[in-house]
Protein backbone atom coordinates (compact mmCIF):
# COMPACT_ATOMS: atom_id res chain seq x y z
CA UNK A 1 0.00 0.00 0.00
CA UNK A 2 2.95 2.60 0.70
CA UNK A 3 4.49 1.65 -2.35
CA UNK A 4 1.35 2.31 -4.25
CA UNK A 5 1.05 5.86 -2.41
CA UNK A 6 4.50 6.58 -3.33
CA UNK A 7 4.48 5.56 -6.75
CA UNK A 8 1.11 7.94 -6.80
CA UNK A 9 2.53 10.66 -5.41
CA UNK A 10 5.60 10.23 -8.46
CA UNK A 11 3.19 10.30 -10.89
CA UNK A 12 1.15 13.11 -9.49
CA UNK A 13 4.24 15.18 -9.44
CA UNK A 14 5.75 14.09 -12.97
CA UNK A 15 2.24 15.41 -14.05
CA UNK A 16 2.51 18.64 -12.92
CA UNK A 17 5.73 19.28 -13.51
CA UNK A 18 5.24 18.42 -17.20
CA UNK A 19 1.85 20.35 -17.41
CA UNK A 20 4.18 23.41 -15.96
CA UNK A 21 6.50 22.90 -19.04
CA UNK A 22 3.65 22.61 -21.27
CA UNK A 23 2.67 26.05 -19.70
CA UNK A 24 6.44 27.42 -20.16
CA UNK A 25 6.35 26.20 -24.32
CA UNK A 26 3.26 27.98 -24.51
CA UNK A 27 4.32 31.28 -23.03
CA UNK A 28 7.48 31.07 -25.17
CA UNK A 29 5.43 30.30 -28.16
CA UNK A 30 2.77 33.31 -27.27
CA UNK A 31 5.62 35.61 -26.67
CA UNK A 32 7.24 34.96 -30.41
CA UNK A 33 4.10 35.66 -32.15
CA UNK A 34 3.83 38.48 -29.97
CA UNK A 35 7.35 39.62 -31.16
CA UNK A 36 6.61 38.95 -34.77
CA UNK A 37 3.58 40.46 -34.48
CA UNK A 38 5.09 44.00 -32.64
CA UNK A 39 7.66 44.04 -35.71
CA UNK A 40 5.08 43.88 -38.45
CA UNK A 41 3.29 46.83 -36.30
CA UNK A 42 6.46 49.06 -36.35
CA UNK A 43 6.72 52.20 -37.68
CA UNK A 44 8.67 52.24 -40.97
CA UNK A 45 9.80 55.11 -42.89
CA UNK A 46 10.04 56.40 -46.40
CA UNK A 47 11.83 59.50 -47.36
CA UNK A 48 11.71 61.62 -50.45
CA UNK A 49 14.09 64.61 -51.72
CA UNK A 50 13.77 67.62 -53.76
CA UNK A 51 17.15 68.77 -54.49
CA UNK A 52 16.73 72.95 -55.01
CA UNK A 53 20.54 73.36 -56.02
CA UNK A 54 22.94 75.80 -54.34
CA UNK A 55 23.58 73.16 -51.53
CA UNK A 56 19.49 73.57 -50.24
CA UNK A 57 17.56 70.32 -50.38
CA UNK A 58 14.06 69.67 -48.80
CA UNK A 59 13.21 66.04 -47.62
CA UNK A 60 10.07 64.85 -46.69
CA UNK A 61 9.68 61.67 -44.45
CA UNK A 62 6.96 59.91 -44.09
CA UNK A 63 6.00 57.49 -40.98
CA UNK A 64 3.55 54.59 -41.25
CA UNK A 65 2.24 51.12 -39.86
CA UNK A 66 0.89 48.86 -42.62
CA UNK A 67 -1.86 51.17 -44.75
CA UNK A 68 -1.78 54.16 -41.96
CA UNK A 69 0.33 57.09 -41.85
CA UNK A 70 1.39 58.22 -38.29
CA UNK A 71 3.58 60.80 -38.65
CA UNK A 72 5.25 63.59 -41.43
CA UNK A 73 8.63 65.29 -41.03
CA UNK A 74 9.78 68.05 -43.70
CA UNK A 75 13.47 68.99 -43.22
CA UNK A 76 14.94 72.08 -45.35
CA UNK A 77 18.49 71.99 -45.74
CA UNK A 78 21.25 74.59 -46.42
CA UNK A 79 24.39 75.21 -46.33
CA UNK A 80 26.39 77.09 -43.00
CA UNK A 81 28.62 79.47 -44.22
CA UNK A 82 32.30 78.84 -44.08
CA UNK A 83 33.03 81.46 -41.09
CA UNK A 84 30.63 79.80 -38.78
CA UNK A 85 31.89 76.63 -39.71
CA UNK A 86 34.65 76.78 -36.76
CA UNK A 87 32.54 77.00 -34.19
CA UNK A 88 31.05 74.49 -31.82
CA UNK A 89 28.30 72.61 -32.60
CA UNK A 90 26.01 73.72 -29.85
CA UNK A 91 26.93 77.46 -30.24
CA UNK A 92 26.01 76.64 -34.37
CA UNK A 93 22.70 75.32 -33.17
CA UNK A 94 21.76 78.00 -30.29
CA UNK A 95 22.39 80.44 -33.16
CA UNK A 96 20.47 78.68 -36.15
CA UNK A 97 17.30 77.93 -33.06
CA UNK A 98 17.14 81.33 -32.14
CA UNK A 99 16.63 82.22 -36.16
CA UNK A 100 13.88 79.52 -36.41
CA UNK A 101 12.17 80.91 -33.41
CA UNK A 102 12.38 84.30 -35.07
CA UNK A 103 10.04 83.07 -38.63
CA UNK A 104 6.83 83.63 -39.25
CA UNK A 105 6.06 80.02 -39.02
CA UNK A 106 7.41 78.99 -35.75
CA UNK A 107 6.09 82.00 -34.09
CA UNK A 108 2.24 81.16 -35.75
CA UNK A 109 2.62 76.95 -34.84
CA UNK A 110 5.04 76.63 -31.87
CA UNK A 111 3.21 74.97 -29.08
CA UNK A 112 0.29 73.61 -31.05
CA UNK A 113 -0.39 69.95 -29.67
CA UNK A 114 1.59 66.96 -32.12
CA UNK A 115 4.02 69.24 -34.04
CA UNK A 116 7.36 69.83 -32.98
CA UNK A 117 10.20 72.33 -34.06
CA UNK A 118 14.10 71.56 -34.24
CA UNK A 119 17.52 72.34 -35.54
CA UNK A 120 19.80 69.43 -36.80
CA UNK A 121 23.07 70.03 -37.43
CA UNK A 122 25.30 67.98 -39.80
CA UNK A 123 28.37 66.21 -37.31
CA UNK A 124 30.91 67.40 -40.12
CA UNK A 125 28.82 71.51 -39.92
CA UNK A 126 28.51 72.03 -43.62
CA UNK A 127 24.43 72.13 -43.84
CA UNK A 128 21.71 72.63 -40.94
CA UNK A 129 18.05 71.70 -41.12
CA UNK A 130 15.09 72.90 -39.65
CA UNK A 131 13.04 70.14 -38.82
CA UNK A 132 8.83 70.48 -38.75
CA UNK A 133 7.33 67.09 -37.46
CA UNK A 134 3.86 66.36 -36.82
CA UNK A 135 2.84 63.27 -35.21
CA UNK A 136 -0.55 62.07 -35.87
CA UNK A 137 -1.66 60.67 -32.75
CA UNK A 138 -1.70 64.10 -31.39
CA UNK A 139 -2.32 66.51 -34.13
CA UNK A 140 -5.50 65.68 -36.73
CA UNK A 141 -4.51 65.02 -40.57
CA UNK A 142 -6.94 67.55 -42.05
CA UNK A 143 -5.68 70.01 -39.60
CA UNK A 144 -2.20 69.67 -40.53
CA UNK A 145 -3.18 69.53 -44.36
CA UNK A 146 -4.18 72.91 -43.87
CA UNK A 147 -1.49 74.41 -42.37
CA UNK A 148 1.37 72.67 -44.40
CA UNK A 149 2.81 75.02 -46.79
CA UNK A 150 1.69 77.58 -49.38
CA UNK A 151 -0.90 75.56 -51.56
CA UNK A 152 -4.30 76.64 -53.25
CA UNK A 153 -7.40 74.97 -52.15
CA UNK A 154 -7.31 72.92 -54.77
CA UNK A 155 -3.98 71.36 -54.06
CA UNK A 156 -4.71 71.21 -49.92
CA UNK A 157 -7.76 69.09 -50.75
CA UNK A 158 -5.93 66.64 -52.68
CA UNK A 159 -3.26 66.27 -50.02
CA UNK A 160 -5.71 65.83 -47.35
CA UNK A 161 -6.96 62.97 -49.71
CA UNK A 162 -3.51 61.24 -49.84
CA UNK A 163 -2.46 62.27 -46.05
CA UNK A 164 -5.55 60.51 -45.01
CA UNK A 165 -5.42 57.77 -47.31
CA UNK A 166 -2.78 54.51 -47.75
CA UNK A 167 0.93 55.53 -47.35
CA UNK A 168 1.26 53.49 -50.68
CA UNK A 169 -0.93 56.68 -52.90
CA UNK A 170 0.87 59.22 -50.79
CA UNK A 171 4.32 58.18 -51.99
CA UNK A 172 3.07 58.04 -55.68
CA UNK A 173 1.44 61.48 -55.33
CA UNK A 174 5.15 62.90 -53.91
CA UNK A 175 6.85 60.92 -56.88
CA UNK A 176 4.39 62.58 -59.26
CA UNK A 177 4.76 66.28 -57.67
CA UNK A 178 8.69 65.89 -58.39
CA UNK A 179 10.33 64.32 -55.48
CA UNK A 180 12.76 61.12 -55.40
CA UNK A 181 12.33 58.57 -53.23
CA UNK A 182 15.57 57.95 -50.76
CA UNK A 183 17.29 54.94 -50.45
Amino acid sequence: MKKFLLVSVCLLALTACSQGQQGKGTTNASSKQEATQTKKEQVQNKTFVSDLGDHHQNKIQIGYKKDEIVSFTFLSFEPISSDLQDMDLSELKEIYQEELEHSDIYKSLNGKPGLSFRIQISKDKQSYAKVLQADFSKIKKDEFASIYGDQGEEERAEFKKYLNGKPQDLFTYFKDQGLKEEK
